[in-house]
């Protein structure tokens, strides 16, 4: 993989103030001379930074005016945050274990049957990675359900849409789970 040029360097340098508020959305970014003078790079290296900012939405630059900050788009309704794999599952300590300990003051023989089964599902050393995958996952939507709390359930389908749909997130949880059913012994979570 070849180093990024120096213009894409200074164009995250850009971004980055950007992001820490320093250049909010709507204001006006300093003169290519004070920009060059600040980052230590030519004024050419600063002009393609901000064309190529300006190609990826981040800016406008107007003749004459100068270089603004473009209002970050609001995320679609539905869009998933981008998360770590590890956020994700700090969040999910929390979340399920609440709806676990909800669900257990509510539970009917039936559920525990049903968990039990999930359980097995997800355990059985013949049963396929994605099987017991769906298993594991139906067993903790199950929970939130029987929580009975509405929002605490959507928290939880949140969750796992996240894990499912989030690239780096599913490639985290997949070598976990892979590695786990090759060497059951290592395991980093068990269910009861």
């Amino acid at each position: 993989m070849s180093e990024p040029r120096l213009y894409q360097s200074i164009a995250a340098e850009i971004v980055a103030l950007i992001e820490k508020g320093e250049f909010p959305p709507g204001s006006r970014l300093p003169g290519e001379r004070d920009l060059a003078e600040r980052l230590g790079v030519s004024r050419v290296t600063v002009r393609e930074a901000e064309i190529a900012l300006e190609a990826q939405g981040l800016i406008t630059i107007k003749t004459g005016s100068g270089v603004y900050v473009k209002a970050r788009p609001a995320a679609a309704p539905g869009a998933l945050p981008d998360v770590s794999a590890f956020d994700l599952t700090a969040a999910r300590a929390v979340i399920e274990a609440e709806a676990a300990a909800m669900a257990a003051s509510r539970i009917t023989d039936a559920e525990v049957e049903m968990l039990e089964g999930l359980i097995a599902a997800m355990t059985d050393p013949a049963s396929s990675e994605a099987a017991a995958s769906e298993a594991d996952r139906q067993f903790h939507l199950a929970i939130a359900r029987i929580a009975g709390n509405p929002v605490v359930e959507h928290c939880v389908q949140l969750i796992w849409r996240m894990r499912n749909e989030l690239p780096r997130v599913r490639q985290v949880y997949a070598n976990v789970c892979h590695n786990e059913r090759r060497y059951p012994q290592r395991r980093t979570h068990r269910h009861p």
